[in-house]
């Protein structure tokens, strides 16, 4: 298993979308970075450092930047495989289905979790050489009543963050073993990716203003922001962190279910 899971990153990080997509979210960080000297040079907002602002950055770019980026790199892992035919390849081994439908499971998520870390390293960098670094010990901040230290809640941020990319990942490799062709499949991940992002408000206002409205908040994707409980942010009211992960758990074992059951069933033509 080991070596199948090691055999998807090396085709994942081969590809000359993952460079482009890192190079994409270094200029992002970057460009925060610049945006956030500004505004604290102009006096418009509290200082802070990089320290007490790489988890709201990471937090923010939860809700789109993420899963968008993440559609482009991992969209196309099983749909590719069947359209360009090098999916047989791995089917005449003396291996499972299911062992090889898990093991680009875990590559997939192994290189978002990466991703993640990298734009949070870079940001880190970025606004410590244009805002300061700080110290991790200090206040994350007041606006939201959050009274941990900024190492603890990057941390909690973090490791939060991790349940999502899982959740997402889950996501697209359904839509990936569904589909038949890689084009179609990157594409149909990007644009529920950016239809979800429109949809998470308009169910807040709903559940608000119908007592029925509250049972869309149980969607996956409501839950994608889970790391905004740190913040303070989170999208749905009276949501614990604890239920949010139970959410995300129950979809996603939903999610692997169903992909494994298409895939053993699935007809791999040449």
């Amino acid at each position: 298993m080991i070596g199948l899971i090691y055999n998807e990153v090396s085709k994942i990080v081969a590809q000359r979308r993952f460079i482009v997509t890192l190079v994409f979210m270094t200029i992002i960080a970057i460009a925060f970075a610049l945006l956030a000297h500004i505004i604290h040079v102009s006096g418009e907002q509290i200082p802070a450092t990089a320290a007490t602002s790489v988890s709201g950055g990471v937090t923010a770019s939860s809700k789109l930047l993420f899963p968008f980026l993440f559609a482009i790199i991992i969209g196309d892992s099983v749909a590719g495989e069947l359209s360009a035919g090098t999916m047989k390849l791995l089917l005449i081994r003396p291996v499972s289905r299911w062992k090889i439908w898990i093991s680009k499971l875990f590559a997939a998520f192994l290189v978002c979790a990466a991703t993640v870390l990298y734009y949070g390293i870079c940001s880190y960098v970025a606004l410590g050489a244009t805002i300061g670094f700080g110290s991790w010990l200090s206040p994350l901040g007041e606006d939201n009543n959050i009274t941990t230290s900024a190492g603890v809640a990057t941390l909690d941020v973090y490791a939060l963050e991790m349940a999502s990319v899982f959740s997402i990942v889950c996501f697209f490799q359904l839509i990936s073993t569904l589909v038949q062709t890689g084009v179609a499949a990157v594409a149909l991940c990007a644009a529920t990716t950016i239809v979800f992002s429109i949809v998470v408000p308009i169910v807040g206002l709903v559940a608000q203003r119908s007592p029925n409205g509250k049972y869309f908040e149980y969607f996956f994707f409501e839950h994608w922001q889970i790391a905004s409980h740190v913040t303070n942010t989170f999208p749905a009211a009276n949501w614990t962190i604890t239920g949010s992960l139970v959410t995300l758990g129950i979809w996603s074992a939903l999610f692997i279910a169903a992909s494994i059951t298409i895939f053993q069933l699935k007809d791999v033509k040449s």
